[in-house]
């Protein structure tokens, strides 16, 4: 039975790409109404500060296990970048999740014994930090600080002969 949803009512939250379907058309298309998606934005940004709040910890814990330098610390570093990179591409921070990605591929390959560079990682992370933090105000020093990473890794790679 199809019916259309009030504003009152408590609805489904339709992600930004869903707008597709009301491109496309379909039965969908009847229950997307411009205060519903207004409805779910402001949902949507009710999940950005606890995001970012478990972002800026999983960056700090990238950093602070790069510079103990303990044993097998390559898979907890990379699964933390991991996680950083998923929020990332949930919440739309695009060059957060480009410069996660980064430190997914310096580790991927290492060996589980690895001890990734601290001072490469604690300024990756600094970077990813920033650009969270500035994601929707200047894109283009996001996009620079991102090209920046892409070379220290790539520098660091090559010293660590693993290009």
């Amino acid at each position: 039975m199809a019916y259309a949803l009030s504003i009152s009512e408590t609805p489904e939250i339709f992600p930004r790409s869903f707008m597709l379907q009301q491109k496309i058309g379909g039965k969908a298309t009847s229950f997307i109404t411009p205060e519903l998606i207004l409805l779910a934005e402001a949902i949507l940004e009710q999940f950005m500060p606890p995001l970012q709040d478990q972002v800026k910890t999983r960056l700090k814990s990238i950093s602070k296990l790069a510079r103990e330098r303990k044993e097998n610390i390559r898979d907890e570093v990379w699964y933390h970048a991991h996680e950083v990179r998923g929020v990332a591409a949930n919440a739309g921070f695009v060059n957060l999740g480009r410069i996660a990605d980064l430190i997914c591929k310096y580790l991927d390959n290492a060996p589980s014994d690895f001890k990734p560079d601290a001072n490469l990682l604690t300024t990756v992370a600094v970077a990813a930090l920033f650009t969270m933090q500035n994601e929707n105000k200047d894109s283009a020093i996001g996009e620079e600080l991102v090209r920046d990473c892409e070379i220290a890794i790539a520098i660091q790679l090559a010293s660590e002969r693993r290009v």
